[in-house]
């Protein structure tokens, strides 16, 4: 996805190959109260994958069981925040951050 000011909300995202979100080139986007689970199983992708991206909210979400990490908010997503999620079982990190910054803050890892 790529754009500016995108809303992802109250989805059930499950059994992809690669991650199950993936934010690129995006500001201001928010994803929440989602159920995203057993994506990147092919490849070892993540639950939600974020690069170039500013102004991220990722709260309320069920991540799990996943091929790779919960979150990666990866190169250039500054300003982000990352709460209240319950993140678990996935076969990578809960949460990762790779040249980015942001709020991590009330999340069951």
């Amino acid at each position: 996805m790529s754009n500016d000011e995108n809303n992802i909300t109250q989805n059930e995202i499950y059994n992809n190959g690669w991650a199950g979100i993936f934010l690129s080139y995006s500001e201001h986007t928010s994803i929440s109260n989602c159920n995203i689970m057993s994506n990147g199983q092919l490849f070892g992708d993540e639950g939600i994958y974020v690069t170039e991206s500013n102004y991220s909210t990722i709260y309320k979400n069920n991540i799990s069981q996943n091929g790779g990490g919960g979150i990666i908010l990866d190169k250039n997503c500054f300003v982000s925040s990352i709460y209240e999620n319950k993140i678990n079982e996935n076969s990578g990190n809960g949460v990762q951050l790779r040249a980015s910054d942001g709020l991590i803050a009330y999340n069951l890892i």
